[in-house]
């Protein structure tokens, strides 16, 4: 199975998507405090 995608809620933006950069090896460019996309 493959997902093609994921959302998740948080009250830290930031935090939740470079805890996502660093374990999925990715960057998206991006610092953006209220919405983010990854793509690994």
């Amino acid at each position: 199975m493959r997902i093609g995608e994921v959302c998740l809620n948080t009250n830290d933006v930031v935090k939740l998507a470079n805890f996502y950069k660093q374990l999925l090896e990715t960057d998206n460019g991006s610092n953006a405090e209220v919405h983010q996309a990854l793509i690994p």
